[in-house]
């Protein structure tokens, strides 16, 4: 019996050694022939370096205009939430703004240069951290 069940085990931790081996995505028979791009959704985006940054100004909407968001700004429960790449437009960007944890919006372009989003805050918060995330080909 004893070895019947040492058996089962090994079976079981090489199961488990072979199942976590995976790989990195790039084999063209796991990763679906390449049809993956930055626009499927959990498509794995590699990340760019420094070189490829882009200054951005985070806007709220205030009495109708877009007024800058910085330190000290008090928000509301929600905001409508403005995000402008200081470069200009980027053709078929995609502009998402979190909070770096598991509350995530997509900001929609208004075709002027700025995307908009409508943006929940904790209301338990002091602070709320930003990550805004500007995603293209």
């Amino acid at each position: 019996m004893k070895i019947i069940i040492r058996g089962m085990l090994y079976v079981l931790l090489i199961s488990l050694l072979v199942a976590c081996s995976g790989s990195d995505g790039q084999d063209p028979a796991v990763a679906g022939a390449g049809a993956e791009d930055a626009y499927s959704e959990g498509a794995i985006v590699p990340a760019t370096g420094y070189s490829d940054d882009a200054e951005i100004t985070v806007y709220a909407l205030s009495s109708g205009t877009f007024a800058g968001l910085g330190n000290g700004y008090v928000v509301d429960a929600e905001e409508t939430l403005g995000v402008r790449l200081n470069n200009g437009t980027i053709s078929g960007a995609r502009v998402f703004v979190s909070d770096g944890a598991g509350y995530q919006v997509e900001a929609v372009s208004d075709n002027e240069g700025t995307y908009v989003c409508e943006y929940r805050f904790d209301r338990e918060l002091l602070i709320y951290p930003l990550l805004v995330q500007v995603i293209y080909d």
